[in-house]
């Protein structure tokens, strides 16, 4: 069956860059090629979907106590842990500490002490941290926002949260072989922590995908 070559239709995607679209057609069905631009294949930024444990974290309020630390230049900081967490928080785990007074300044310590006793009224273990006191900016009494990160025990596929595109309910993600071929695929999201998200389904360890400026290219692939 002879096919018919329609003409080539370039898209501008940004700042002048353009990528083509070049299309043949059947009786019955239509093949659609997409060739991105040199242009926007130096805009866009590529990561690797590496397999790694998995973690979460807990957010819990804290205090700066009035106890001096024998090294003036830190502080201790206490909270409490429900009991269902207590046993994934350890001494010598690491913490980070911010406070409404430094929204923006982030205290980075270790757990300096998990007391054994239970209060068994709130079902909650007190954890002790010790970190530097930056400018002698944390007073007594302060109140504070501490993070624990921990893993999981379980590994995943993971690749960066700026890669996954949600799109009518769904998640997606561009996969990149080279500029002649790259693919949208649809991901199941387990979870996301900062910058990191956990994929389910979808994904294996090697697989490339687009984690920047991917959007005007995903628009492009889905052109009606």
């Amino acid at each position: 069956m002879k096919a018919i070559i329609l003409p080539v239709v370039c898209l501008v995607i940004m700042h002048g860059s353009v990528s083509c679209k070049q299309r043949s057609q059947t009786e019955q069905t239509e093949a659609t090629t997409f060739v991105l631009s040199d242009t926007m294949l130096s805009t866009i930024r590529i990561d690797t979907t590496v397999v790694r444990p998995v973690e979460s974290e807990l957010r819990l309020p804290g205090e700066v106590t009035p106890e001096k630390v024998r090294n003036h230049r830190q502080v201790w900081i206490t909270t409490s842990i429900p009991d269902s967490g207590a046993a994934k928080i350890r001494e010598g785990d690491m913490a980070e500490v911010t406070t409404a007074s430094y929204p923006d300044t982030i205290f980075r310590g270790q757990v300096d002490k998990v007391y054994g006793e239970q209060d068994t009224t709130i079902r909650t273990v007190k954890v002790r941290i010790k970190l530097d006191n930056k400018g002698s900016l944390l007073k007594p009494e302060m109140v504070a926002n501490v993070r624990f990160r921990y893993r999981d025990g379980n590994e995943m596929a993971s690749i960066p949260s700026s890669a996954v595109i949600f799109d009518k309910g769904r998640n997606f993600v561009l996969v990149f072989r080279d500029k002649f071929n790259i693919d949208t695929r649809e991901v199941k999201v387990a979870k996301s922590l900062d910058n990191i998200t956990y994929i389910s389904k979808g994904l294996e360890p090697g697989d490339m995908v687009i984690s920047k400026n991917q959007l005007s290219i995903y628009d492009a692939l889905h052109e009606r």
